[in-house]
């Protein structure tokens, strides 16, 4: 249920707050503007006085989604909240607002990459990291081999790389269904009702592949699903 999902992930991140720790959520580009309306929405309606900052490639999401606000059809666009603020493009200033941040009270962070790959989710890292008040809150999915998953199944106190850093964790690393994406059932559906020719899967487990294989055939035993492999030549479709 997404509202009750949104509703505990604002609650858990109010719970970090007052114990006095920092929230770091990883975010993605295009889907970041979103986790950050909801949380600085949820903070404000609770009545919690404590900004939500937005750094990294979600800032440019943000200002392409606020541009596009006269496409509205009742000519009300999406209005981002007094507490979402980003954090400015300019260096210099920008990275004094950023150890502003880390070095003061309580703070709300969605930063880019989303699955702990790079960008700057790693400049806050790793003072969150080492503070056991604090939490790494992961709103989405987390594939196999990447940071976020690493992260997701280290154990307290263990290392964690950062930036050829290796850093121990000590924080509460948690992680939420608010994945933008559709599921494989739902994409099964969608396949069956289009009636494609074919369909071949990409960027993905060889398990995630074959289950989604199996939706789609359950729905529809002609349409052929095939995998596509690095480097395979597919023309028999």
């Amino acid at each position: 249920n997404r509202d009750y999902e949104e509703q505990k992930f604002v609650s858990r991140i109010i719970e970090v707050l007052n114990l006095g720790g920092k929230v770091l959520i990883p975010s993605f580009s295009i889907t970041g503007p979103n986790v950050g309306i909801i949380i600085a929405s949820g903070l404000a309606k609770a009545g919690v006085n404590i900004p939500v900052y937005i750094d990294g490639m979600i800032r440019h999401a943000a200002r392409i989604i606020n541009g596009s606000n006269e496409w509205s059809p009742n000519d009300n666009g999406l209005v981002f909240p007094r507490n979402l603020i980003a954090v400015p493009d300019d260096k210099e200033k920008a990275y004094d607002l950023r150890e502003e941040i880390l070095e003061g009270g309580p703070a709300v962070i969605v930063s880019s990459h989303g699955m702990i790959e790079g960008g700057l989710v790693m400049f806050y890292l790793p003072h969150i990291l080492t503070d056991h008040k604090s939490a790494v809150l992961i709103p989405g999915y987390q594939a196999e081999g990447t940071g976020g998953r690493r992260l997701l199944e280290l154990e307290r106190g263990r290392e964690f790389k950062v930036n050829r850093r290796q850093i121990p964790r000590y924080c509460d690393v948690e992680r939420f269904h608010l994945s933008s994406h559709a599921s494989g059932k739902e994409l099964a559906a969608w396949i069956s009702e289009i009636q494609p020719g074919g369909v071949i899967g990409t960027h993905a487990t060889l398990s995630a592949f074959q289950g989604l294989k199996r939706k789609v055939n359950f729905h529809n035993q002609i349409i052929r699903v095939l995998g596509g492999y690095n480097g395979e030549e597919i023309n028999d479709l």
